[in-house]
């Protein structure tokens, strides 16, 4: 067997090994390795979400700081754009009775029991007890 053979074998193995660490996800993958195995490993592998650029060198002489530097600039434009996507979806929903920012409606509809912490500052407890009675404590 070749060596170019054997690499895509490889690369096939670890692909079925993310897979299942992967599952249904859709998070994005972003490549690190000697510049000549991403292209190889793009080719294989059957997730859909892999960044096109990757982390190209060896990784292992990067200090964790230097790699995630390094994957935040890659990464952060998908993540700003799903952002976006999200927040243009609920724009959109917020004219509508689709779609609310009040927090007893979100619960009641989910209906759900816990409690809410919304940001760091700000602690709403709302518990649902059976789902059409709302009980909140600011």
């Amino acid at each position: 067997m070749c060596l170019s053979m054997r690499i895509e074998r490889y690369l096939n193995l670890l692909d079925t090994g993310l897979k299942e660490i992967f599952h249904e996800k859709q998070a994005p993958l972003i490549l690190a390795g000697v510049d000549y195995l991403l292209p190889i490993y793009h080719r294989v592998s059957e997730y859909a979400h892999i960044m096109k650029e990757g982390i190209t060198g060896s990784p292992e002489h990067l200090r964790p700081e230097e790699f995630q530097e390094q994957a935040w600039t890659i990464v952060e434009p998908y993540i700003r754009q799903a952002m976006e996507k999200v927040v243009e979806q609920y724009q959109q929903l917020a004219v509508t009775a689709k779609a609310t920012d009040n927090i007893e409606e979100i619960v009641a509809a989910a209906g759900v029991q816990h409690d809410y912490h919304l940001r760091p500052d700000v602690t709403k407890y709302v518990s649902v007890d059976p789902p059409d009675q709302m009980h909140r404590r600011d």
